[in-house]
């Protein structure tokens, strides 16, 4: 059985975010994967994983869960599509270079935040069905990636202000994680 956004707003799990702006992220994964896969019998998370899971596709989700972080111009950027430090940087040269570039924080903030933005919808080429694009299954894969990035990020640059957080919902695109730098995100060298 498919959870309404009322029923969703009713289990109250809030994120880091105002209320006002934020998802409402499903208190319990497991109801929803029951209910996008019907016939699941597991009673419990690891119970899922043993009857879900397989090898050789966990092999895969190391990446999703576990991603590389880069510093980048003194940014940290999730390469959640594996593009590397030089692809990174040549794209960021290429968005400075842009005449649409004015050399402020904020728009500098803005370029950072383009390689920090990520579509739960447009993770994987391969869907299962339509179960894949309910908003609720989104929301409880992108919450159980939150802690994971985070912690990846902490591991990788220590004392970091950088955090993750679903992003606030926007009625063109579907649900989003994103990477946020905090207050250190500062202008590049040689860029005023």
């Amino acid at each position: 059985m498919e959870a309404s956004v009322t029923e969703l707003l009713e289990m109250n799990y809030l994120l880091d975010t105002d209320p006002a702006q934020s998802h409402e992220v499903p208190a319990d994964p497991l109801a929803v994967l029951r209910s996008v896969k019907p016939g699941v019998e597991a009673e419990s998370m690891p119970e899922a994983l043993m009857e879900l899971g397989s090898v050789t596709e966990a092999i895969a989700y190391r990446w999703l869960f576990w991603p590389n972080v880069l510093e980048v111009h003194g940014a940290l950027i999730v390469d959640l599509y594996g593009a590397g430090q030089e692809e990174i940087e040549r794209r960021m040269s290429a968005a400075r270079s842009s005449p649409r570039f004015d050399n402020t924080i904020e728009e500098w903030t803005r370029v950072v935040d383009s390689f920090n933005f990520f579509d739960i919808s447009a993770l994987f080429a391969r869907w299962c069905g339509p179960q894949d694009s309910r908003e609720d299954a989104q929301l409880a894969l992108a919450a159980t990636l939150v802690d994971p990035w985070r912690a990846k990020i902490e591991n990788a640059f220590p004392g970091t202000l950088a955090t993750v957080q679903i992003a606030a919902p926007d009625p063109d695109l579907g649900v989003c994680i994103e990477v946020l730098q905090g207050p250190a995100l500062q202008l590049p060298d040689g860029f005023t």
